[in-house]
Parts: C-alpha cells; sequence; structure tokens
C-alpha cells in the first residue's frame, strides 16, 4: 500500500518540482550469492542509510533477546490492539480449502462433497479458553459437519464438535481450552454428502486472558511458545516432543533461536542431528514442524541408530516448485529397542525458514 501510494504521488505530479518532494532511493543486497543478502537502503546521494542483518523476520529472539514481542505472529493471530475477537475471512490465504469452491460469498459446498473441506489458519496462541465460531451464509442445510481444533499443525486433537441443524442455540460454536501456549493452531471442518452451503470464516473469542499452566509468563511472550523452558513435553502418553532449540537436537549449519533452527536460502546439506533417544520397539508416527514462512521444493529425513551408523528408514519429499510446509509427518515400524534414535534433517539449497520441533508418537493398537 505504501509503495502503491508513492507511485500515485509521482504519477499526479509528472515532471513537476512537485515531484521532488519525494525522496527515493535504492534497496541493495549486498551479498546477494549468500543465504542472508544483508540489505542495504541507499539514499539518491549514494548514502547507505540503513542496513539489514536480521535472520528472523518480526522479533529479536535470534540476537539473543528473550520475552520480546514478534509482531508478525501477533499480526497472524489478529491480536494487533490487544483484541479478545479475531475474525478469519474465507479470503484469508491461511484459511485452505479442498474439493469445494471459493465464491465472491464464501467457501462453497455442493452435496455429495464429503471429508475435510476447510482447514487453517495455523496461528499461535496462548494458553487459556476460548470460543470458536464458524460463521455460516444463509444458504446452508445441514447433514453432519463436524469441527475440530487441533494444535502443532494437527499432532494433538484439542478439541471437537459435530453439528447436525442450526436450529439448536449457539449450534456453530466450540469451545476449548488450551493448557499451554501453542503454535500451529488449526480449525478443521469436515462434512458428510447431505450437508450444502457456504462458509464466510471464523470467529475466535478468548473467554479467559489468564495462563492456566504453571511457567506463567509476561505479556511480552503472549503470542510465542518458544521463549517455555521446557524443551521436551509429553502431551499423551507416549507421545514426546523436541523444541528445535533443545540442546540435544545437535545442528551442523543455520542459527538456533528461541523459535528453532533458523535454515538460510542457500544452506545445503545436513542441518541437524539428534536427540540419541532411547525407544522401545513398536509403531510410532514421527513428525517434524516448521514456521509458517518456511519454503521449500525439496527436504530429505533419515531416521538412523548405533551412532549414526544404521539407517532405520527415510523420508523423502520433492516437488516441482517451491512451496510452504508446516509439518511432516510418516509412521516408523521399530522391530526392536533402540538406545540412541536420531533424526537428521537434510536440505538442497532451496530451503529457507525455520525448523521448530520433532515429536515421535505411539501408534496405539
Amino acid at each position: 500500500m505504501y509503495g502503491r501510494a508513492i507511485a500515485a504521488a509521482m504519477v499526479e505530479n509528472g515532471q513537476s518540482l512537485a515531484a521532488d518532494d519525494q525522496w527515493i532511493g535504492e534497496y541493495r543486497w549486498t551479498t546477494p550469492e549468500g543465504g542472508m543478502k544483508n540489505d542495504a537502503y541507499v539514499s539518491p546521494d549514494h548514502k547507505i542509510i540503513a542496513f539489514r542483518t536480521k535472520l528472523v523476520p518480526g522479533d529479536l529472539s535470534h540476537l539473543g533477546l528473550s520475552g520480546t514481542n514478534n509482531y508478525k505472529e501477533i499480526w497472524l493471530s489478529r491480536q494487533m490492539y490487544g483484541e479478545n475477537t479475531a475474525i478469519f475471512s474465507f479470503n484469508d490465504e491461511r484459511i485452505k480449502f479442498n474439493k469445494i469452491k471459493k465464491t465472491d460469498y464464501g467457501l462453497f459446498v455442493s452435496e455429495l462433497v464429503d471429508g475435510v473441506v476447510v482447514y487453517g489458519p495455523y496461528i499461535k496462541l496462548r494458553a487459556g479458553k476460548y470460543n470458536l465460531a464458524i460463521i455460516f451464509g444463509e444458504d446452508i442445510s445441514f447433514g453432519e459437519l463436524n469441527v475440530s481444533v487441533t494444535t502443532g499443525g494437527g499432532a494433538k486433537h484439542i478439541s471437537h464438535k459435530k453439528i447436525f441443524s442450526s436450529i439448536e442455540t449457539d449450534y456453530n460454536q466450540l469451545e476449548f481450552e488450551l493448557y499451554e501456549n501453542s503454535n500451529l493452531v488449526e480449525f478443521v471442518v469436515s462434512v458428510d454428502k447431505n450437508f450444502f452451503g457456504t462458509i464466510v470464516g471464523f470467529e475466535l473469542k478468548n473467554l479467559d486472558t489468564s495462563l492456566s499452566d504453571a511457567n506463567a509468563v509476561d505479556s511480552g511472550d503472549a503470542n510465542t511458545i518458544e521463549d517455555l523452558p521446557v524443551c521436551v513435553a509429553t502431551t499423551s502418553p507416549g507421545e514426546v516432543m523436541w523444541a528445535a532449540n533443545n540442546p540435544d537436537i545437535r545442528m551442523i549449519s543455520g542459527q538456533r533461536s528461541n523459535s528453532g533452527v533458523f535454515v538460510p536460502r542457500g544452506t545445503k546439506g545436513r542441518v541437524t542431528y539428534g536427540p540419541y533417544y532411547s525407544l522401545e520397539k513398536g509403531q510410532y508416527i514421527f513428525s517434524v514442524s516448521f514456521s509458517d514462512e518456511t519454503k521449500f521444493s525439496k527436504i530429505l529425513v533419515d531416521i538412523a541408530y548405533a551412532n549414526g551408523k544404521k539407517s532405520l528408514s527415510f523420508f523423502k519429499e520433492k516437488k516441482l516448485f517451491r512451496s510452504k510446509k508446516n509439518f511432516l509427518s510418516f509412521s516408523l515400524d521399530i522391530s526392536d529397542n533402540i538406545p540412541d534414535l536420531e533424526f537428521r534433517v537434510h536440505v538442497y539449497g532451496d530451503f529457507q525458514g525455520t525448523i521448530e520441533k520433532f515429536s515421535l508418537k505411539p501408534i496405539c493398537a
């Protein structure tokens, strides 16, 4: 918007003295061949008036500071001015849809469509109680609609509700509680073949502004989970997580911060390994989560043991173009107890973003 305003003013003024009221310089990369471009802002008289060396957008955590706000995360969570209610419209790019059409009025679900139709927005929320409302258009006809709330990009289920009609009061609302500051919070809507209508968006209301866990932090940390002191947290029986900034997660390249391990574009090869975890035999789901801005086209995750000498399994994803990806998950079949399991992440030059956490969850029989 600011750039458009400048361009519009220049067009309006044309070749006149008034056009000189705008002093427009240049934005240059001083190291374009590297992952960190080291941006320079150069005035029309060829003086450097600013120099940007930040690795992580939105905050100062990568400089070693904790307790600072991340304005990017605050904006994405629609909490710029301390609002208790946030609206996520169908036009929001973080609201994803599947099998349905986007119209000028919302996300239209036709008859005979079933399964997951809407999901997102992958935001960070502070611990507390919330009310989620689905905003419908006027043309709805119910069969069965399910709405779920998850965290960690689907890794942890929080709450669920089935909706069969619009007769009941608050039929479109779901209350849930987060017991810890959480990231990658997702609303998932699925339908059966008898549902018909338009989904306009979501309304999220904070019912309780107090933290419910023992590790209460000040308001400066309200929108981040990374600054909490616990690195390994059991979230359900048998499930274990490692924040990427956990010292047990070793790093070969990248930049460790409170958010995890930032990997700049241009990095090639292995970036992380560890944690050398003792794991009992069984079937598991392994997941690695990334920050919202992470983009790549190719990645390899290698699961190894015996001090890295034996490979147990590997997952390789390769796409034609770079795209955003919040997490990867795949199953593991462990036939014997392993004393030193490690996860090794390899990138291929076009990865840019932050590795936030790893998790292992047993598949219940």
